[in-house]
């Protein structure tokens, strides 16, 4: 006879400012839910709906909406407990690649080759455009410009930097957002995090699934790499990583003394950002020709450096790294190809 007093029991729950996310158990039998407000609710369906035709997703159980919010939940994938089965977890125990990482991105890769167009897409404006306002224009007004105005440059992998470039940049990516134009896309989520691929290959969080430009896709995989999946988000959104915590024990290290700026990555992201460009970029800019590709990935790349986190409530060392990578990453000119690009981040890790 089934214990009635234990049937339900919660797992883990977040409490995030866009959503509620956690899972639960109905007795042996796991699940994931989500509750979003009622517009990011219909945008996470009918991502799951077009992700599903080309990636392993779990099944989804049952939905439902009211007036202002709506309910997904899913089957939870069995393969994932403390600290196993995302592949923040693979990097936890990992050094190199190995060919479970290959595998992921060879899967990428083939869907990417299928589902490449040519084409217009508002998809992701809930991650970029729609963040101008709601972000940019709200965190970064003259009491930041002013803030920064009393900085003396900043030395960082052989670079002199002045942060006083901050604000004509900003000002740059703002107008880039006011253009809608074609480019080339791939179906994705356009949130490719440790937290939301599995080991196994299964893809979490379908927000933006459907049409992505693949230029966001790979500047939101390059950030995370870079600063985000070993550092920044396991200080600022260190929450999420609450049942996945061994990762905390790679942690990057950031100083800064006398000016100079100091940070580096693990091998094992920069092998892993590499591979991504040899196997999945490089093929495409070149079966398309695809000339502008660095204005466009630079543009994205900036606003998940100013618009996930809000570069105010940071420790003065880590809004300096984001705003120094900004200034690095905006400022080259001279990028035509992927070797040009692998060479370059090669001397910014």
């Amino acid at each position: 006879m089934i214990n009635n007093n234990n049937i339900i029991n919660i797992y883990n729950q977040n409490i995030n400012k866009n959503n509620i996310n956690g899972s639960f158990y109905i007795g042996d039998y796991p699940f994931f839910y989500k509750i979003n407000s009622y517009y990011e609710y219909k945008k996470e369906l009918n991502g799951y709906k077009k992700i599903k035709q080309y990636y392993n997703v779990p099944k989804l159980i049952y939905n439902n909406a009211e007036d202002n919010s709506g309910i997904l939940i899913y089957e939870y994938n069995k393969n994932i407990y403390d600290n196993h089965g995302l592949l923040v977890d693979y990097f936890a125990k990992n050094n190199t690649i190995t060919k479970d990482f290959i595998l992921i991105l060879e899967n990428y890769k083939d869907i990417f080759e299928k589902t490449l167009k040519y084409k217009y897409t508002k998809n992701i404006d809930i991650f970029f455009k729609d963040r101008v306002k709601s972000r940019l224009e709200k965190y970064y007004n003259e009491d930041f410009y002013n803030s920064l105005n009393a900085l003396k440059p900043i030395k960082f992998k052989n670079e002199t930097i002045n942060l006083q470039k901050v604000q004509k940049i900003i000002e740059d990516v703002k107008k880039f957002y006011t253009l809608r134009k074609q480019t080339y896309t791939v179906i994705s989520q356009c949130d490719p995090n440790d937290l939301n691929i599995c080991e196994d290959g299964m893809i979490l969080d379908y927000l933006c699934g459907g049409d992505t430009p693949l230029m966001a896709e790979f500047a939101t995989f390059i950030w995370y790499y870079i600063a985000q999946g070993e550092y920044l988000s396991l200080k600022y959104n260190k929450k999420a990583f609450e049942k996945h915590d061994e990762i905390c024990k790679k942690k990057n290290d950031v100083s800064l003394s006398d000016n100079c700026l100091r940070f580096n990555i693990r091998q094992i992201r920069k092998d892993a950002i590499n591979m991504y460009i040899d196997l999945i970029i490089e093929p495409i800019i070149k079966k398309t020709n695809y000339e502008n590709w660095y204005e466009e990935f630079k543009n994205y790349l900036s606003m998940k450096i100013l618009a996930v986190f809000n570069l105010n409530n940071m420790e003065q060392k880590d809004k300096i790294l984001s705003l120094a990578y900004l200034i690095i990453f905006y400022e080259k000119d001279n990028i035509k190809s992927t070797d040009d690009l692998k060479k370059f981040l090669n001397s910014i890790y």
